[in-house]
């Protein structure tokens, strides 16, 4: 199992890596030294960051007394929680803000869904099992300073900031491995990152689907393929061959329409709808800045819903208006850069 866990971490650290390119270069000397949640430190605050980096510096210098103590408390947690029987043959593996919506848009009825990143899953694993998850987050910590010398500095200090949450992945593991016996189906939305990468290469006798939940990057070079997905449900075909790259085989690939219901707009000027996308924050604000210029407009800023950043776009606070996650407005005229939406 430590040697899974490992890859995965590897494949999260070269997702970040090709996100560097994307982003303004704010926070240059944090990106040269660590690769890890790259996207989310470029739209900090600076006493944010310097309060992250602070943290960062004290978990790389404590590392792996720091993450070795976090796992024994997460473990401790798990003995006062109240096993659950899972009576669902159909399991939602929720990781993000729209993990239900996506699992909702195929159709598939009597899903549990099971948050994987706050300890929920635990409580559908025994204390043996959960003993074993333990066991096996600190033997990978070990894997990780004992190969050391295999990896660069960057790649060495990123791997010990992205175990951060190797009890979680662990339980991951040990919980495909006790249902996977069952039958159940798996359900994911996660496109390539650790949780896809523990799923598609644990899971042998059960299915596994993935629904494709927005933007994919055909380009990066994960150093581990991903294993088996049953049912891949995607919103073109095209995505399909971009999955099959990363994947080392996928079975069935089927399509999902998206269902947006688009609400009405004032009609006094011609309305512009500014979709973001957190990479091209700069762009989206000298567009906005031009287009102000115009008073025959008005403008609309909707922002990517997984991240908090509506504060980059301040200065124009006054000038446009800010369209809420669950809202589709009906614009005349849409600009976007990159935006799956």
């Amino acid at each position: 199992m430590k040697y899974e866990i490992i890859k995965s971490y590897l494949n999260e650290i070269e997702l970040d890596r090709s996100a560097i390119p994307l982003i303004n270069d704010i926070y240059g000397n944090y990106y040269c030294k660590y690769l890890f949640k790259i996207l989310k430190v470029s739209m900090l605050s600076k006493v944010k960051y310097f309060s992250f980096r602070s943290f960062v510096i004290f978990y790389i210098y404590t590392f792996p007394l720091s993450l070795a103590t976090y796992v024994g408390i997460q473990y401790v947690r798990t003995l006062f929680k109240k096993n659950k029987v899972l009576s669902s043959t159909n399991v939602g593996l929720v990781i993000g803000h729209k993990s239900v919506i996506n699992f909702d848009k195929i159709n598939i009825k009597d899903v549990k869904n099971i948050n994987v990143r706050n300890g929920e899953i635990n409580n559908f694993l025994t204390r043996k099992e959960n003993y074993y998850a333990f066991i096996s987050s600190l033997s990978a910590i070990f894997q990780c300073i004992k190969k050391t010398a295999s990896y660069d500095k960057v790649v060495y200090a990123s791997l010990k900031l992205h175990m951060n949450d190797v009890f979680a992945v662990a339980s991951l593991i040990t919980f495909v491995r006790k249902y996977d016996k069952r039958g159940v189906c798996l359900l994911m939305d996660n496109h390539y990152d650790r949780w896809a990468y523990i799923v598609s290469t644990t899971i042998k006798n059960s299915n596994s689907y993935l629904i494709q939940h927005g933007y994919l990057n055909p380009n990066i070079p994960l150093p581990n393929k991903l294993g088996r997905i049953d049912r891949l449900y995607v919103y073109d075909h095209s995505f399909a061959l971009m999955f099959n790259k990363y994947y080392r085989e996928i079975v069935n690939t089927r399509l999902i329409y998206p269902d947006i219901k688009l609400s009405s707009l004032p009609n006094d000027k011609v309305s512009v709808l500014v979709i973001s996308s957190l990479p091209f924050v700069s762009y989206e604000l000298d567009i906005i800045k031009k287009a102000l210029i115009c008073k025959s407009i008005r403008l609309y800023l909707k922002t990517h819903p997984g991240y908090e950043y509506r504060d980059m776009f301040n200065e124009f606070s006054d000038h446009i208006d800010f369209i809420e996650k669950n809202d589709f407005p009906n614009a005349d005229i849409l600009i976007t850069y990159n935006s799956f939406l």
